[in-house]
């Protein structure tokens, strides 16, 4: 259905400031977004400050965006 908003959260973690580590995100879904190349893309560019590591949950989910 592509109704899962992942992006604008997404942005928000990475931009909270949690010290000098490199921060890790996880995030998991359970359905479809319309927007993986974008949300991929994202991480890319902000690899070197943060890892994001992605799980889907049920039949539902993303694929593109969970490998």
């Amino acid at each position: 259905m592509g109704n899962t908003e992942i992006l604008n959260p997404l942005k928000k973690a990475v931009d909270l400031n949690v010290g000098k580590r490199k921060k890790r995100i996880f995030v998991l879904t359970d359905g479809e977004v319309t927007n993986s190349k974008e949300i991929i893309d994202f991480a890319k560019l902000h690899a070197d400050k943060v890892r994001i590591h992605t799980f889907g949950i049920g039949k539902d989910c993303d694929k593109i965006l969970v490998e």
